[in-house]
């Protein structure tokens, strides 16, 4: 059994607690925080995230460009959520991924976003992750979704609403994937060509029989990820036990192993101004 201490960093200015882990041999365990934080939850919801974590998966990993508009970001989380994948990586430039909550129904309790810079250095990180680089774009002779295989962890990146795929990234993913077009329009909304993708993925992991589900240690972060995000005091209680059994080191050069948000009070973001300009009639330009 490996041992492990946590530490952990406040942003006050994102409403964000990271946590980090770190392989350093001492007494600290994290299979002790669990139980900690589920004695402040119902049992009933205790009983049913131990059967969702065990049916979880990040095999397939949705990679999104620099989503601007709120609706599709919350529709994806809300997408992937649904098909039993529970991550989901937001390269960000220009926009913050800001998912509208009434859009994702609740998911977003339950998948954890990571946030990356919308870079090639970001890609690299997933590969050497083992993840296979896929854009799902129809250049470059792309193989059509229905007979695509995941063979192996599988990261699908989608590209913007106005671009697609960015022609650096294509270029630098092992492979691309299509959707087939059967009408006049030759592409879907990124949020529904994840959510086709997605299903499409799961069934055919399901139907050959591949091992996709999490470790035993992932489950474990995934569960105590959910347990800080069930909770209001969640980011209050995970700082009060670390203090109390683990060493706290903002600093820590590790990566991070939940990402628990806290919502704040934010400004209209380019997705809601564009969606309010549009509903108002006006006449709204793409943005470079």
């Amino acid at each position: 059994m490996n041992k492990y201490t946590a530490t952990f960093s406040l942003r006050q200015n994102t409403g964000i607690v990271y946590i980090y882990k770190q392989k350093i041999g001492m007494d600290n365990n994290l299979e002790a925080l669990y139980p900690y934080l589920c004695s402040f939850i119902l049992p009933e919801r205790v009983s049913k995230m131990d059967i969702m974590a065990a049916k979880s998966s990040s095999y397939v990993l949705p990679v999104l460009e620099d989503v601007y508009q709120y609706r599709n970001a919350a529709a994806v989380v809300r997408s992937a959520e649904g098909c039993g994948f529970h991550r989901v990586v937001a390269m960000e430039s220009k926009n913050r991924f800001e998912p509208n909550l009434e859009v994702t129904k609740g998911a977003e309790t339950w998948v954890r976003v990571d946030r990356m810079a919308h870079t090639l250095q970001s890609l690299e990180k997933l590969r050497a992750d083992g993840y296979r680089l896929v854009a799902v774009s129809p250049e470059r002779d792309a193989t059509p979704l229905p007979a695509y295989l995941p063979k192996q962890r599988t990261a699908l990146i989608f590209g913007t609403e106005w671009q697609g795929v960015t022609e650096d990234f294509l270029h630098y993913c092992d492979e691309t994937v299509s959707i087939p077009m059967y009408g006049f329009t030759q592409s879907f909304n990124v949020s529904v060509a994840a959510a086709l993708c997605l299903y499409d993925l799961k069934q055919k992991l399901l139907q050959h029989n591949i091992e996709h589900y999490l470790t035993a240690e992932e489950q474990l972060q995934l569960k105590i990820h959910w347990a800080v995000r069930s909770l209001k005091s969640g980011p209050a209680l995970l700082a009060k036990y670390l203090e109390e059994h683990g060493e706290c080191n903002a600093d820590a050069g590790i990566a991070p192993l939940i990402a628990a948000d806290t919502p704040q009070p934010r400004a209209e973001s380019r997705g809601e101004e564009y969606e309010r300009k549009a509903g108002n009639g006006a006449q709204i330009k793409p943005r470079p």
